[in-house]
């Protein structure tokens, strides 16, 4: 039941947050260290769409560093490996959602499927392997205690 609750909860959130949006300010501010007088202070400025300068290649490198430790993970034997492989991948993964701009859709939706895969599919197939639940016994009868209890 706790599951389910964190994924209403992760839901709930998810949508709370698909219309809220940074806003991009239209104007520039600098800051600086304090200069000395008459000091120049040189700034330079390229003009660039939000979106292309957004993304690039190398924001999407964790998510190919985390699918190559889970390719490592399934060809080793070790323990150790096959474990922290399993768990670095999915930090490797959520990290590169989290560099992407507006990209905290796209880490809910990682954290659901995070809990789909781990908590709620084990536990349904185990749910699904456990032997059917025996039938009830039949009620007593009246007067069958005492008539036991006579007996021995």
């Amino acid at each position: 039941m706790t599951a389910l609750g964190f994924l209403a909860s992760i839901a709930a959130f998810g949508k709370y947050v698909e219309h809220k949006s940074l806003p991009i300010e239209p104007g520039l501010t600098f800051t600086s260290s304090v200069l000395k007088a008459n000091e120049a202070l040189t700034i330079t400025v390229q003009n660039l769409k939000a979106d292309a300068a957004s993304y690039s290649f190398t924001i999407f490198l964790p998510a190919l560093v985390g699918l190559g430790l889970w390719i490592y993970r399934f060809q080793s034997s070790g323990k150790m490996v096959r474990k922290g492989g399993l768990l670095a991948g999915w930090l490797f993964i959520a990290w590169t959602t989290l560099l992407v701009p507006n990209g905290l859709h796209c880490f809910a939706g990682l954290a659901i499927l995070y809990v789909l895969v781990h908590v709620a599919w084990p536990s349904v197939s185990a749910q699904r392997n456990l032997p059917p639940k025996p039938p009830r016994p039949p009620k007593p009868t009246e007067g069958s205690a005492p008539a036991a209890a006579a007996a021995t």
